[in-house]
């Protein structure tokens, strides 16, 4: 089961794993603290393991063919898992676990770059559907979403 963990917990998490910058911390804890964007963890033997936030979607990050529905997509961003615990099927469920978060007139949509194909495979898996890819010109990136 997925939970929203409490802030120290949460910066622990991010300083032990992905070695942020104070900035970037704080970044986090910002959005923490305005409720905005909220983090799921997932754990295992009390330590967490996955982590992902779920947010309204911003209008220019909503694929067109979805822009008829604005009020209602919201964004899966941010997700992480940890080193030690990636190939387990971890990301698949608590992409899976998200879906169940939302209501059932509400699209629920994830984006990653072209190059990450463990986050491809864990998105495709986890039931999500390709429907764009999005050029970023500024740094001539392919963005897919799901």
């Amino acid at each position: 089961e997925i939970t929203i963990p409490a802030l120290k917990e949460l910066l622990v998490f991010y300083q032990t794993n992905l070695f942020l910058t104070p900035a970037e911390l704080e970044r986090y804890q910002q959005a923490y603290s305005a409720g905005k964007r909220k983090p799921f963890v997932l754990k295992l033997n009390g330590k967490i393991c996955t982590v992902a936030w779920l947010e309204k979607s911003l209008k220019n990050d909503i694929p067109p063919k979805l822009q008829s529905s604005v009020e209602n997509v919201y964004s899966i961003v941010d997700c992480f898992t940890s080193k030690d615990h990636r190939g387990k099927g971890l990301y698949q469920k608590m992409l899976k676990n998200l879906c169940n978060k939302v209501a059932s007139d509400q699209i629920l949509i994830i984006y990653t770059h072209n190059w990450n194909y463990a986050s491809q495979r864990g998105i495709l898996k986890s039931g999500f559907k390709k429907i764009a890819t999005r050029v970023q010109l500024k740094f001539m990136r392919l963005t897919h979403w799901y």
